[in-house]
């Protein structure tokens, strides 16, 4: 939770941007590009070119939420799946295989790849 111009806001669908500093000490920084619950009034919904899979298809492909976790799926997506794959009851499995996981391009971002980095040349230039 963050303070936003004297409001509390919780912010989610972030990315995080690390930054490394080649100076006479070298730093790392991460920073987080985020919506917060006060963004939540514009309705957003995928592109039509975003490649997607029901969990049911991914499942049959083989794919592990390891490899859901290095194309940089949401994290609770990824536990979702999980569990998805663990088959705790055929019901459960039937209603949870219908989730969709939409694969993002690089710049894109987001539960249906809904926010795009439109130049990553500026974010370097934030100090």
């Amino acid at each position: 939770e963050i303070s936003n111009n004297g409001m509390n806001a919780l912010h989610y669908h972030c990315f995080n941007y690390p930054m490394v500093k080649e100076e006479s000490i070298t730093t790392f920084e991460l920073i987080s590009y985020c919506i917060n619950e006060l963004s939540s009034q514009f309705h957003t919904q995928p592109t039509g070119y975003i490649t997607n899979w029901t969990f049911a298809e991914l499942s049959k492909q083989n794919i592990s939420s390891e490899d859901l976790y290095s194309w940089f799926a949401p994290i609770d997506l990824i536990e979702l799946y999980q569990l998805y794959l663990n088959k705790p009851s055929a019901l459960i499995n039937e209603m949870m295989g219908k989730e969709i996981f939409y694969n993002c391009t690089k710049e894109r971002f987001g539960p249906m790849c809904q926010y795009e980095l439109n130049n990553t040349e500026i974010y370097t230039d934030i100090e």
